[in-house]
Formats: C-alpha cells, sequence, structure tokens
C-alpha cells in the first residue's frame, strides 16, 4: 500500500513552491512506498527550465515593467508562463511507484470526468484538438522521480506571447507562427468551468489510483529547509548563472530540443562552458560542464559517461556541433 499524500498550496510565491516541490522530492528520495500529489497555484511569473537561458527564452524588460518574476526550475523543458488563472501539478513518487505514462492518465481522466477530451502530444504536452494546454516536465533521481506540468485554465494568452521570446527555429518546428496560436485555455473549450472544479477531480483520480491520504504534511516537510531552498531559488546566481557570458557561440536544433552552448577558451582549454537547452534531459549536460572545464574541446570525444541512448545521442549531436566531426 502506497504512503500517500495529497497538498493544495495556498501559497504563490514561486521561489516558495518550486522550494516545497524540491523538499517533497527529498521525502520520496528517502522514503519507499511515496506518492503525493502537490497541486499549486503562482503569481505571474515564467518558469524556465534547467539549462534554459533567461535572457534568450524571456523578454526581461517588459516582465520587469509588469512586475513578472522569472524563475529556474530542477527539470529540463521549455518556458512556461504561470499566473493565478492556471494550475501546476507535481508528482513526487519513489521509483516504486513512478510510471509517467500512469500519471499522465490520472490528469486525462480528471479532465474526461469533467468534460475534456485531452491526449498526450510529442514529448511532453497535452493538446485539446491540436492546440495545447499543458506542459509537462520530468527529474529521477536514484530513489524517487518528479513529474510536474501546467494547466491552462483562463490565463492571459498576450502575456504569454509577451512574455517568452523563443528562438526562431523552434517555432518553425511546431509550424506556426507565434506562441499564442500553440495554446489554448480550458474556458474557451467550456466556459463555466473552475480551477476548483479541476483540482477536485484531480484529486479525486489521484486518490482512485494510490489511494487515500496517509502521510501528513507536517511529518514530511521540514519548513526551514523550504526558506532555505526558497533564498536560492530567488537568487540571481541560481536564476541568471553567467548567460551574458561572452564567448564562442554555436547552437543547433536537434530532435532532442534546441540547444546553444557559449564557451571561452585559454590557451585551447576550455575556460567557461555554459549549455543551454530546453532538453527534457538535464543530466548529460551536467556532466560535460563538470567535465570539460580545464581540458580541450578534442576531450570531448573521450567522453564516456554517456549512459542512455538519448545521453548518446546528445553527446553525439554536441561533438558534431563543437569539433566539426
Amino acid at each position: 500500500m502506497a504512503n500517500v499524500l495529497v497538498i493544495k498550496s495556498s501559497k504563490t510565491d514561486v521561489y516558495e513552491n518550486l522550494a516545497f516541490e524540491t523538499c517533497l522530492l527529498d521525502y520520496a528520495t528517502k522514503n519507499k512506498d511515496v506518492a503525493i500529489l502537490f497541486l499549486w497555484t503562482n503569481d505571474k511569473t515564467v518558469v524556465i527550465g534547467k539549462h534554459q537561458n533567461p535572457y534568450k527564452e524571456c523578454n526581461l524588460n517588459y516582465m520587469e515593467q509588469n512586475q513578472i518574476k522569472v524563475s529556474r526550475r530542477i527539470t529540463g523543458g521549455g518556458a512556461v508562463y504561470h499566473d493565478k488563472n492556471n494550475i501546476n501539478f507535481s508528482f513526487v513518487m519513489s521509483n516504486d511507484l513512478y510510471d509517467v505514462k500512469r500519471q499522465f492518465e490520472v490528469i486525462l481522466k480528471a479532465l474526461k470526468k469533467i468534460g475534456f477530451s485531452a491526449t498526450l502530444s510529442g514529448r511532453n504536452d497535452m493538446e485539446i484538438d491540436g492546440k495545447k494546454f499543458s506542459g509537462n516536465a520530468f527529474y529521477k533521481t536514484k530513489t524517487s522521480g518528479l513529474h510536474h506540468g501546467t494547466i491552462l485554465v483562463d490565463t492571459d494568452v498576450d502575456l504569454i506571447k509577451n512574455c517568452l521570446t523563443p528562438n526562431k527555429m523552434k517555432i518553425k518546428k511546431h509550424s506556426v507562427s507565434s506562441v499564442k496560436s500553440r495554446v489554448v485555455n480550458l474556458k474557451e473549450i467550456k466556459s463555466d468551468i473552475s480551477k476548483d472544479e479541476i483540482i477536485n477531480s484531480i484529486t479525486e483520480e489521484f486518490e482512485k489510483e494510490y489511494g487515500v491520504q496517509t502521510l501528513l504534511e507536517d511529518t514530511v516537510i521540514d519548513k526551514s529547509k523550504v526558506e532555505e531552498i526558497t533564498q536560492k531559488y530567488g537568487s540571481k546566481e541560481w536564476l541568471f548563472a553567467k548567460y551574458k557570458e561572452e564567448g564562442i557561440r554555436v547552437s543547433g536544433n536537434f530532435d532532442w530540443g534546441f540547444f546553444e552552448l557559449v564557451y571561452v577558451l585559454d590557451n585551447g582549454k576550455v575556460v567557461f562552458f555554459e549549455p543551454s537547452t530546453d532538453s527534457l534531459e538535464t543530466e548529460i549536460f551536467d556532466m560535460l560542464k563538470e567535465y570539460i572545464i580545464g581540458k580541450t574541446l578534442n576531450d570531448l570525444e573521450n567522453c564516456t559517461f554517456a549512459k542512455t541512448k538519448l545521453q548518446k545521442d546528445i553527446l553525439s549531436d554536441i561533438l558534431l556541433l563543437v569539433l566539426n566531426k
């Protein structure tokens, strides 16, 4: 029997909600048979993927003028817009229960029950009639997993368009002319739908699938740890890193995502290496960055840490891009 917890956050600060989510993942990492559903909403913010460049993905001047935050999550994937008119969900599971297909089914069944015919699309989206209302991203540890996503309910789509500045190659890949034309609010399909109705339906389907709540929030969460991680997630170091650094820049669009690299050489040795990507895979970029500093670019050919087929494909494409080999 699973150890089940459902939490509906009353907080609307993105940094605190992301920190809370990280602490839930830490609990699932240390405990078996854990199934947690975390439902949350943020004030106006753009949330970028772990390895994305905020200067390229966001209209930061517009966001500052309109008091819209920028935040960075621990998962990969692309930039998404949050406000109080959408819903964010997080499935936090120990590995014995983590199953992306099963988790998607909870959302799809919940929406079907209240009148929406939604389907999975591509690598991480949910759509209705070819338009996206939910983007999802994933993170795995050795013993646990995180699957989180957004649901557009009644968000200002013009704000999405004004905040996000995706690479033109990505838009061309989707064969559409703008961010705005790719998304749909659930209220556009069913005008009388409410956030509470959606949240309640997701909660009911989750409990049907995993069982009723057996864990208490206070026994799972260390509030001092949440505060510590909240400070980290709101820091300029976490949000902006060194993405403004000048250097040699290469980019490409691959099946696994858009990739851009800025690097600096000193006497042939790599002294700066900053990948930017919307790939759902994150581990390979962390390992690359740690591996290459102090070495030459040719040393990339000697990398042996790619484990999965996807990681090997990514490394191969990066070698072609950087070394023209």
